[in-house]
């Protein structure tokens, strides 16, 4: 049955009334001096009126997990943060100069520098394992709030680093289940109005598990990945935990849809209801994908969790839109996002019947919107299950848990380096001119601004553009001048044409195979090749030698660099002799001579040409190389060396 939600302007007042209450709530109180609170906020309130800052320090925090020493964290401190201008305050300024090479206050300063960095980080991560966030995750439960883990580490970089995660995924879904059967009472989260609800959840990224994922190799990698995805599922349903797939770049949005709707379907996992994935509203076809997930969850007859965001790539994706030519696939306006955002929300709740409704944000408006959507249709409020980050937003969170709603926490965990790039997505949000965040405040004006309807623009109402066109030059008005962009394989238009174009079916030329696949072994060993310095002219009657295999090549190696010289094959003899060290220098000599002269016999045939545009290596320059069957005539003929192979 699908309920119907009128649109939120009929509800206006709602929003507004439900935002002001979790507004007075919440509350408003600054972080207490020299606390870590204090100098984070120190930090991004500088960020925010200050984009070069901004910029500079998260180019810090990337680099930052690879300081080892006092020197090399002093030294970036000072490329990174030299302020010749003066805009930076006083203080700041000269914190930055006494960590400086050089400065008595060098060690004191880059070490207070490091400790605060690690205290921040500690407020958005839970541990460096699950073991070491089973104290975070038990205080969190104390609070009322569930927790769903995360493992840091998207896009690994190898097969190890993959499987080592699959891992501890599984490993980490079994030690929460024995953590959270010993976990007295239970939290709002726990109890849902259509049963009780997992107490471990798992968020994941398909990058994490299985690395190299492709688009252009389409099937295969869906393959692949559903196969690294199986171990962790089956987990999850043996100690009825709850997995959601996190949606990451817009590359990978057809992929991961295509493994749910591959997994979800299967036989083993048709009937398991805590399975989920995220849908990202600022992704302009985010209300397709939401109803593909809807028709999804009616024809395998169980509930599936679809976990609403915003989006955390959104500088990223048009950043890379802008550079290649693409249309933009995200929505280039935060109102136009923020719109998109409260319709899909009423969507979800509109089929709450066959689909668990998960809201992720921090923002009050959404929350409002959200549970008077729930109140509209007649629902209770606990129908929507609302997710935060660790280390943010924690009054509203305590607020909502006030209100006896269903909370939980999205807690990473991982280690500083891998963590990175989630604490700089983090800073990204934070220090945004337009995140709400800067707006809230104790008056009753700022408020009123964080509460206040998004005004969508016209770009919400565009159609959807696969790609952009490129007309060809007209001779009459040639214009400016546009390259033709590459295709985007994401798109799956592009995947198909050039699927037909190819003649369709199979893997896409031109492109390694995704982890997992395993390539037929080599019938030679071929790292083992010998080959000539410098090769013979074709014409010199020389016929080049094969490479030798195996532990010949290892004989022949070995003395090719104790005499210097390389294997040739003999005309005359059919096989490869060497000359003694005593030959070289005695037949050097008359080769010199000839040289001066502007001729020489040729070793191969006799035949007499110019010795000036062909050079062969120094012991081929005698009167009588080791590879001709004839001596030159007025010498001794020397007994043959003895082969070395």
């Amino acid at each position: 049955m699908v309920l119907t939600v009128p649109d939120a302007g009929a509800y206006e007042p709602d929003i507004k009334a439900i935002g002001r209450h979790i507004l007075a709530t919440a509350g408003v109180q600054p972080p207490l001096i020299l606390q870590p609170d204090w100098w984070e906020s120190q930090a991004l309130e500088l960020a925010n009126r200050d984009p070069v800052f901004r910029t500079q320090l998260l180019r810090f925090l990337e680099v930052f997990p690879t300081l080892r020493t006092v020197d090399h964290m002093a030294s970036h401190i000072q490329e990174y943060f030299e302020d010749p201008s003066g805009e930076l305050p006083p203080v700041l300024r000269w914190g930055i100069k006494a960590a400086w090479p050089g400065q008595l206050t060098t060690g004191l300063v880059a070490r207070t520098i490091e400790y605060n960095l690690n205290l921040v980080s500690q407020a958005y991560i839970a541990g460096k394992t699950p073991a070491d966030a089973a104290g975070t995750l038990r205080r969190l439960h104390r609070e009322k709030a569930a927790v769903t883990l995360n493992m840091l580490g998207e896009g690994a970089p190898g097969a190890r680093r993959a499987e080592s995660l699959q891992k501890d995924y599984v490993e980490a879904i079994r030690l929460l289940s024995r953590e959270a059967a010993h976990w007295p009472g239970d939290t709002p989260a726990d109890n849902a109005p259509w049963g009780p609800a997992p107490r471990v959840s798992i968020s994941l990224k398909l990058s994490s598990i299985c690395p190299r994922l492709d688009p252009l190799d389409f099937d295969n990698a869906c393959e692949v990945a559903a196969t690294c995805l199986r171990p962790i599922l089956r987990a999850a349903r043996d100690q009825r935990a709850a997995v959601i797939l996190d949606m990451e770049q817009f590359r990978l949005r057809d992929l991961t849809l295509a493994v749910v709707r591959l997994l979800f379907a299967e036989r083993e996992f048709r009937d398991y209801p805590h399975l989920g994935v995220a849908v990202q509203a600022y992704l302009r076809d985010a209300e397709e994908d939401t109803l593909d997930l809807v028709n999804l969850a009616h024809e395998r007859s169980t509930p599936i969790t679809i976990r609403l965001v915003k989006g955390a790539y959104w500088e990223e994706e048009a950043g890379l839109a802008a550079r290649e030519h693409w249309p933009s696939p995200v929505l280039l306006h935060k109102a136009d996002t923020d719109a998109q955002f409260e319709r899909l929300a009423r969507l979800l709740v509109e089929h709450s019947d066959c689909v668990h409704p998960v809201i992720a944000s921090h923002n009050p408006r959404s929350v409002a919107c959200g549970l008077a959507a729930c109140r509209a249709a007649g629902l209770p409020d606990t129908t929507i299950e609302w997710q935060v980050l660790l280390g943010m937003s924690q009054r509203l969170r305590k607020a909502l848990v006030q209100e006896g709603l269903r909370v939980r926490v999205y807690a990473p965990v991982g280690d500083l380096a891998t963590g990175m790039p989630y604490l700089a997505r983090r800073m990204l949000e934070t220090t945004s001119p337009e995140s709400f965040l800067r707006l809230t405040g104790p008056s009753d004006k700022e408020r009123e601004r964080v509460l206040a309807r998004p005004l969508p623009t016209p770009d919400l109402k565009h159609l959807l553009l696969e790609r952009i066109d490129v007309h060809p030059t007209d001779p009459k008005e040639p214009g400016p001048f546009h390259n033709e962009p590459r295709l985007d394989f994401a798109r799956e238009v592009n995947r198909l044409e050039m699927s037909q174009a190819l003649g369709g079916g199979g893997r896409l030329p031109g492109r390694p195979p995704p982890a997992g696949h395993r390539r037929p072994r080599n019938r030679y060993r071929t790292h083992y090749h010998l080959a000539q310095p410098r090769p013979p002219r074709p014409d010199s009657g020389h016929v080049r030698q094969p490479p030798v295999q195996g532990g010949r090549a290892r004989r022949a190696g070995r003395a090719r660099r104790r005499h210097g010289v390389a294997v040739h094959r003999t005309r005359g003899a059919g096989r490869r002799s060497l000359p003694s060290r005593r030959s070289y220098a005695t037949r050097a000599l008359p080769t010199r001579r000839a040289r001066r002269l502007g001729s020489r016999e040729d070793v191969a045939g006799g035949r007499r040409g110019s010795d000036r545009g062909h050079r062969l290596p120094r012991i081929l320059r005698s009167r009588n190389p080791p590879h001709c069957g004839t001596p030159h005539p007025g010498r001794r003929s020397r007994r043959d060396q003895p082969s070395l192979l």
